[in-house]
């Protein structure tokens, strides 16, 4: 939970951090198993600064056996630590390739001289990106609410007292990319993208340490890599791995709501959050102002709880739109402003 998290811009001022719930178990005890993995349908590794096994063959056979299996990889040194820090071009047959989409490697695009690895990395989350466009706007937000200049750094020296070994990478072609980062030779690599494999398996790759975002200089500090919109927090919500949102103020639901969308206006990921009571078939359905059906972003059976759910308009043009929640006998709906 504080991994994946615990305040969001700009709620957090005068309410309180809160944390996200998910059930989730824990293995650090060295590399993974088939026995272990068979038991999750959602594996998330973090490699912070350096992976303790290589998973892969592991991970590959897991997603391989079922199309609703997904995984994220996050963290410094995990390309370096296979390839004796090289860069590296990779093909069909390589789990870089296949699984997480990378064509080719950079590694430790921000160091030229000794204690480099001790500063931070300028990066920028994507705007409009899946993964990324939530904490684009709520970054943006900040700094016209507050005046601030500070760009967001990655920072792990700082946040978890960690050397700064942050690698670019190029990624094929179906990968969105959710994040970048400014290299030493000032050229922009990519640090963080999503894909869906054709099995419909989701994978996220994050070369750096998600948790160690926050602005420079520390005078206009936020903490973005523990926001609800970092990208490691928005991935479980895209894997569906949310069980319930929970405030310091919030229990379960004892009543069915749909709250307005935030940001609103938006351009163009938004985020929905709605709760129920008890258990219950859940619609959450977007209509344009003619009344035609143009994105249904849930149809399922869910356990009582608050829900979160990222909305991207990418395909849509700007105006006017509704969504509409119908959960057992309870509806409904309100109104957005797409601008782009």
């Amino acid at each position: 939970s504080y991994y994946f998290g615990a305040t969001e811009y700009p709620n957090e001022v005068g309410s309180g951090p809160y944390t996200i719930t998910w059930d989730h178990d824990v293995w650090a005890f060295g590399a993974l198993t088939e026995e272990l993995v068979n038991g999750y349908n959602n594996i998330i590794e973090i490699t912070a600064d350096g992976p303790s096994a290589i998973n892969s063959d592991i991970i590959a056979a897991w997603l391989a056996a079922d199309g609703s299996r997904n995984y994220m990889l996050t963290g410094d040194e995990w390309l370096g630590a296979q390839t004796g820090w090289v860069n590296t071009t990779y093909s069909s047959g390589d789990f870089q390739y296949d699984v997480l989409g990378i064509a080719a490697d950079y590694n430790d695009v921000n160091y030229a001289a000794a204690g480099d690895q001790a500063l931070h990395s300028v990066v920028s989350p994507v705007d409009g990106s899946f993964l990324g466009g939530g904490l684009y706007t709520s970054y943006n937000q900040c700094l016209t609410d507050s005046g601030w200049t500070a760009p967001m750094v990655y920072d792990p020296t700082y946040e978890i007292s960690v050397d700064n070994w942050l690698d670019g990478v190029d990624f094929l072609g179906d990968v969105e990319v959710d994040m970048t980062g400014i290299g030493i030779d000032e050229a922009e690599y990519n640090i963080g993208g999503h894909r869906t494999l054709a099995a419909g398996n989701k994978i996220v790759f994050l070369s750096f340490d998600p948790l160690s975002l926050d602005a420079y200089p520390h005078t206009e500090y936020w903490w973005w890599g523990i926001m609800n919109s970092a990208p490691q927090t928005q991935a479980l919500y895209w894997f569906d791995a949310v069980v319930i949102g929970v405030d310091d103020k919030t229990t379960l639901p004892e009543s069915y709501s749909l709250a307005q969308n935030y940001p609103n206006p938006f351009n163009p990921t938004t985020m929905i959050t709605y709760a129920i009571p008890e258990k219950a078939n859940v619609t959450l359905t977007v209509y344009n102002l003619l009344g035609q059906e143009v994105a249904t972003l849930v149809n399922e059976v869910k356990n009582v709880g608050t829900y979160e759910v990222n909305f991207k308009a990418n395909q849509l043009t700007t105006g006017v739109y509704f969504y509409t929640i119908q959960a057992g006998q309870f509806t409904s709906t309100k109104k957005m402003l797409l601008i782009k």
